[in-house]
């Protein structure tokens, strides 16, 4: 609607202009008579001829810069169109690499899960099946716990113990260096019960279940077989040992324990 009123003032600027020039001309000629042949009456000619087309290109003039404003307007709408357009197509692309992103994450996620699971079932096949995992989910949440579809860290850092959360990789660490600690003063008849409360504890935070043969000497807690002989009870350190490091190799971590070598 704008526009055709500038196209209209255009129009009335030029035909304006065009309407008086012709004005005056006319009125020239009709007040003056015929063609002179007098030359100050051709000087009084041209003085209203230059006034009359003055006027008429003034008229021009602002009709011209009428249309100049009109094809700016025109471009300034073409260009916030484009604009708009462009915006979408950012817009849109955006959200299709945000989504290629949140698959690709969920991806890892899935094959991170994966990959420690299958390790946990290769140290239950490396000592024979004599020990299993039964709900991997949980020690895989436990030790990697800001993992989610959404989410997936490959390195996990020890934190202060004072921080720990119950069976995250701090804890796990911290629970295992107490056993070696109590390992060192195992002449210290008295601490053999919490020795063996912290072995127990250790293998319910790695979700070691014991599945083998009932031997004598087994110690059972809520008549489960706590996976523990009393006269070997290195057999159970070593398995802790090996999945603890493989626990510890796959967040990140090369360091390796021991504490069997405090037996001998």
């Amino acid at each position: 609607m704008k526009a055709n009123w500038i196209l209209a003032g255009v129009g009335i600027a030029i035909g304006t202009g065009v309407l008086v020039a012709i004005g005056v001309l006319g009125a020239y000629g009709y007040y003056l008579g015929p063609v002179s042949r007098q030359a100050t009456d051709w000087g009084s000619f041209g003085s209203v001829m230059a006034g009359a087309f003055t006027l008429l290109s003034s008229f021009a003039t602002i009709g011209t810069l009428l249309f100049l404003y009109l094809q700016q307007m025109k471009n300034d709408e073409k260009q916030e169109k484009i604009d708009l357009q462009n915006q979408l197509k950012e817009k849109k692309h955006d959200e299709v690499v945000e989504k290629q992103l949140k698959a690709l994450t969920f991806e890892q996620y899935l094959n991170h899960r994966k990959l420690f699971i299958e390790r946990l079932n290769e140290q239950a096949t490396f000592f024979k099946d004599e020990i299993g995992f039964p709900n991997p989910e949980r020690v895989y949440n436990g030790i990697f716990p800001k993992n989610s579809p959404s989410h997936c860290e490959y390195r996990v850092d020890l934190v202060d113990p004072q921080d720990a959360k119950a069976c995250d990789l701090t804890d796990c660490v911290e629970i295992y260096r107490s056993i070696g600690l109590l390992l060192e003063n195992y002449g210290d008849k008295e601490k053999h019960l919490k020795l063996v409360q912290q072995i127990v504890h250790m293998q319910g935070c790695l979700g070691i279940s014991y599945a083998g043969n009932h031997r004598e000497g087994d110690i059972y807690f809520v008549d489960l077989n706590a996976g523990l002989n009393i006269y070997t009870i290195e057999e159970t350190l070593i398995r802790i040992e090996s999945v603890l490091n493989s626990v510890l190799f796959y967040t990140g971590r090369l360091q390796e324990l021991s504490a069997t070598r405090l037996l001998n």
